[in-house]
């Protein structure tokens, strides 16, 4: 009982000086009494008399002393510096009267809360749970003998001067400065965005799965053998030196210059039955380019057009269509002057394209002034200096470094925003492969010819003024690879054909006000790597269909109106599960409380 009565009046002797000390130091005010920065008065009015702790303590020091002598009593001295932080438990029974000014060599038994600014000299014997929310200054001189539980927060800036030994399960943001000695045993998972410097020692085991984002330089030499077997039919332009076998078909031009050989076999037949005798003096009537008639081209040429355009609306000469339809029948200054085939009405749906988008309003690539001037060919020329975006791509190109203005008199291929099928694919030479605009000042509305251009691959149509709804024709470009129309004012519906596009790869669409929902046929597209949908207007829930993309690698589902539960079929093809699938990118709504849309498998959560 004497011992426990002493122990509390030491414990009051301290308790004495610091608040003797503590109101001294406020002039005879608590300093409980202080309330943003200003003194509170006392309520009565009375001025507080200035305590002098002092004596006080003298008096139960000498108290102290006289009543339990067995303990001796001693005015403690406060420590050189504070602590920020308490320690739960004591270090050992008996703690040293001042901390000491070095680390200790030793790591302590449990880890700190708060990370130490330099790292301890040995690591400690097992990691600590939870990973320190600032990274030391400098590494340790061993690694830990297991993983951390989780993560860092962030990754490091700079990467490591020596590879790892394992390899991570996520590539680094920025690749090293210099290439591996060695390539990697298995080839990444993503592609990466520009080709490697050198190319490997030996090829990899399996190929990748997609090829990368930018594309490789072209090869100096030709390959052995050809890359796809030829065409059963002729092509339009005869080729430098004569096959081995003659074709089934006769060309459509002569060769410009005799071959060197004949052929092993003769040619079929005549391709037209012999001229009559030549006249002795000049026809009657003059001839006419494709032995038609004005009239009679102009009826042909109609009949042509209307095959992917409603007729009615040529009769209707403020239409895009009535516009086209007249230039490339009457103000088409290309020679020779084209025939109704195959390759005019490809020329009439891009000059649709372009009055419907008010191309005359575009920031380059306007039409020329009068298309038959020279001159005003010349300036159009000089205010076009767009080239469409490069990809990888395993044939050749024409026209995807020109910039001629559109309806000038050259080929369509030669415009700028335009690529074409090259001539190692002769059932597709010269056909459209890729239309590329963007921040351009397009307006208008898109139009449904665009669906006639069956070879199309890529269509960008980005950051324009660009409104109405996406026609359903587009579901009939089988070849498209990319459906790139973000940052527009587009609205509607997204049509139920987009989902049959089975080599879709890229359907990016964000910042419209596309409205209704992600229909579960969007299960289809099983090549689809990149889905972006973000700031419209689309609602109700995510179809578990979804989770069919296996190779969806990016999605962005954010501010618009779904909600509900993220399905579990979608979170099981994140990256970081076991096993890691492919998808690394997964925004929805999911903040906010209640959030609209519950993800716990989410990357991240779009800002209420």
């Amino acid at each position: 009982m004497r011992f426990r009565t002493s122990v509390l009046l030491v414990g009051w002797l301290g308790f004495l000086r610091s608040v003797g000390a503590a109101r001294n130091k406020n002039h005879g005010r608590s300093p409980y009494m202080k309330r943003n920065g200003k003194n509170i008065a006392n309520r009565s009015g009375r001025k507080l008399r200035k305590l002098d702790f002092t004596e006080d303590v003298e008096f139960w020091t000498r108290f102290l002393q006289e009543s339990i002598p067995s303990i001796p009593i001693s005015t403690p001295k406060p420590t050189p510096l504070i602590t920020h932080s308490p320690t739960r438990q004591p270090i050992n029974d008996n703690p040293i009267s001042k901390p000491s000014n070095e680390p200790m060599r030793n790591p302590s038994p449990r880890p700190t809360y708060r990370p130490t600014p330099d790292p301890s000299q040995n690591p400690t014997p097992k990691p600590s749970s939870e990973p320190t929310r600032v990274p030391t200054r400098f590494p340790t001189t061993e690694p830990s003998n297991q993983l951390t539980r989780g993560p860092t927060q962030s990754p490091t800036f700079q990467p490591s001067n020596e590879p790892t030994r394992v390899p991570t399960r996520q590539p680094s943001n920025n690749p090293t400065r210099t290439p591996t000695a060695q390539p990697s045993s298995n080839p990444t998972r993503s592609p990466t965005p520009q080709p490697s410097n050198n190319p490997t020692r030996s090829p990899t085991s399996p190929p990748t799965d997609f090829p990368t984002l930018a594309p490789l330089p072209p090869t100096f030499e030709p390959s052995n053998n050809p890359t796809r077997p030829p065409t059963p039919g002729p092509t339009r332009q005869p080729t430098s030196e004569p096959t081995t076998s003659p074709t089934s078909f006769p060309s459509f031009s002569p060769t410009p210059q005799p071959t060197n050989n004949p052929t092993q076999q003769p040619t079929l037949a005549p391709t037209r039955p012999p001229l009559s005798p030549p006249t002795t003096s000049p026809s009657s009537s003059p001839t006419f380019p494709c032995n038609l008639t004005p009239e009679q081209r102009a009826e042909d040429i109609r009949e042509l057009m209307a095959t992917v355009t409603d007729d009615a609306l040529f009769d209707d000469p403020t239409t895009p269509q009535a516009q086209a339809l007249n230039w490339v029948t009457n103000e088409d200054a290309i020679e020779p002057t084209l025939c109704p085939d195959r390759k005019m009405l490809q020329r009439y749906v891009l000059a649709a394209f372009y009055y419907a988008t008010e191309g005359d309003s575009w920031d380059q690539c306007s039409a020329p002034e009068e298309f038959d001037n020279p001159d005003a060919v010349a300036a159009a020329n000089a205010n076009c200096n767009r080239v469409v975006t490069p990809f990888q791509v395993n044939n050749d190109r024409v026209g995807d470094t020109s910039t001629d203005a559109w309806l000038s008199p050259v080929n369509e291929c030669e415009w700028g925003g335009i690529a074409c099928w090259g001539q190692d694919t002769p059932n597709l030479e010269f056909h459209i492969d890729q239309l590329d605009f963007e921040n351009d000042g397009l307006a208008g509305t898109l139009i449904s010819e665009i669906g006639a251009l069956d070879s199309l691959r890529f269509l960008i149509l980005e950051q324009g003024n660009t409104t109405g709804t996406i026609p359903s024709t587009y579901g009939d470009l089988e070849r498209l690879l990319i459906l790139d129309m973000d940052f527009n004012k587009i609205t509607g519906t997204m049509p139920e054909e987009i989902y049959g596009l089975s080599s879709l790869q890229q359907l990016d669409l964000n910042d419209n006000q596309i409205t209704g929902t992600i229909s579960t046929s969007i299960g289809d597209l099983n090549l689809l790597t990149f889905y972006q949908i973000d700031h419209n207007f689309i609602e109700g829930t995510i179809p578990t269909e979804m989770g069919q993309l296996e190779q969806l690698r990016i999605a962005f589902l954010s501010v618009n109106d779904i909600t509900g539960i993220m399905p579990a079929e979608i979170c099981a093809n994140r990256n970081n599960t076991i096993p890691p699938g492919n998808l690394g990118v997964l925004v929805s709504d999911c903040s906010g409380d209640p959030p609209e849309v519950v993800c716990s498998c989410c990357s991240s959560c779009a800002p209420v």
